[in-house]
């Protein structure tokens, strides 16, 4: 019960986050028994219904784990940097979080369809990790926002300065550690190999951080 407190508000989280795993796993079973349906539901330009379907389809299972287990540790990420907000300011971000999760997801995918359709290229992509770097997107957005937010409150309420500025510092943290990797090192940050698809790492990423951002700016101005 006390768990469940903690996290009152952070539905939207957990149910993004469940709706990407049971169809997953259910899409990864069914590809596992028919192999067949693997083409089937990926990604093709004979196939735009893989916008959807190729999002919740992988190729193997260490492919599932890598983006179950990343979705999941970024979604982690995202609850703590907002764990200091009250209930209904968490129900707005998580709310956010979700559609944003999809609505990136989707949009990487309609733009791989295009690129596939008019270049007339034969391969297929599969796979969640175009929402995954939504999520981190969202994350690093966030930890910017807070950053942003408890400095401008320490410097507004000196007695509380200290605890402000210590709220924070997960933030920074954060914010320090992505934009380092993502200046000094982007192929590392964005996974670049010859079997990945580094446009939907890159498109993820910056749709999951524009769209976050444009809720924030349209969300109640209400304190955090």
């Amino acid at each position: 019960m006390r768990v469940r407190g903690w996290l009152a508000g952070f539905g939207g989280v957990g149910r993004a986050f469940l709706v990407v795993l049971a169809l997953s796993l259910f899409s990864f079973l069914w590809t596992s028994l028919f192999p067949s349906l693997l083409p089937f539901f990926s990604l093709s330009r004979s196939h735009p219904w893989g916008i959807l379907t190729a999002l919740f389809t992988h190729a193997d299972l260490g492919h599932l784990l890598t983006n179950l287990l990343s979705l999941a540790a970024f979604s982690l990420l995202f609850l703590l940097l907002h764990f200091p907000r009250r209930v209904e300011v968490r129900e707005n971000l998580s709310l956010a979080f979700a559609f944003t999760l999809f609505l990136a997801g989707a949009g990487v995918n309609v733009v791989d369809f295009l690129v596939r359709w008019l270049s007339g290229s034969p391969s297929t992509s599969c796979g969640s990790s175009g929402m995954v770097y939504a999520a981190m997107g969202m994350v690093m957005v966030s930890s910017l926002y807070n950053l942003l937010l408890f400095t401008r409150l320490s410097l507004r309420h000196p007695p509380f300065r200290l605890p402000l500025l210590l709220a924070a510092a997960p933030s920074a943290a954060v914010l320090l550690a992505f934009s380092s990797e993502l200046l000094l090192n982007p192929s590392s940050f964005f996974s670049v190999s010859p079997s990945t698809n580094v446009q939907a790492h890159v498109l993820g990423f910056l749709y999951g951080a524009v769209i976050f951002t444009l809720l924030l700016v349209e969300r109640p101005r209400r304190r955090g």
